[in-house]
């Protein structure tokens, strides 16, 4: 078990900073660097919320796990509707990640009721990891989405975004 997890955990990390570097590739730089930038600043201050709080938020897992059924509901649903709804879908899937943060950060600190085993850590540094890269792809989609809108409301010869948004 040792050295297998290390190694998977370097093999994991590895294909999931190139397909997030593939896919900065094809963003606009402006966008790239604000959704690095929010993505950089949200984690940090969940992490500190996660360490200086006295909420334990590692006994709600179950709740935690219905997120995502709830919001893949909403996604079907939003096949259906407009464009201008893909936003907040985004933003549920942005707050939803961020209390993913707050729960694997908790949960790997060790200070609350679930703690991770001595050979958990490398399944905890990679769920922490991997919420972290869901965050900043989320963000992008979600910027992305505005500034679809805003350029759509541009085009069609508004002079004011405020009442597209």
């Amino acid at each position: 078990r040792y050295p297998n997890n290390y190694c998977f955990l370097i093999a994991v990390v590895t294909c999931v900073t190139f397909c997030l570097g593939t896919v900065g590739a094809y963003v606009p730089a402006l966008v790239l660097l604000s959704t690095i930038i929010m993505s950089a600043a949200l984690s940090f201050l969940l992490a500190v919320y996660a360490l200086k709080t006295r909420t334990d938020f590692t006994t709600t897992g179950g709740m935690i796990s219905a997120g995502p059924v709830v919001l893949l509901f909403l996604v079907f649903l939003a096949l259906t509707v407009e464009k201008a709804f893909h936003v907040f879908f985004a933003l549920g899937f942005i707050m939803l990640f961020c209390v993913y943060i707050v729960f694997d950060v908790q949960w790997i600190s060790g200070r609350r009721q679930r703690q991770p085993g001595l050979n958990d850590f490398v399944v905890a540094v990679l769920t922490v990891y991997v919420d972290m890269f869901k965050l900043p792809a989320v963000i992008l989609i979600f910027i992305g989405g505005v500034l679809q809108k805003v350029f759509d409301c541009l085009e069609q010869g508004a002079t004011s975004c405020y009442c597209c948004l």
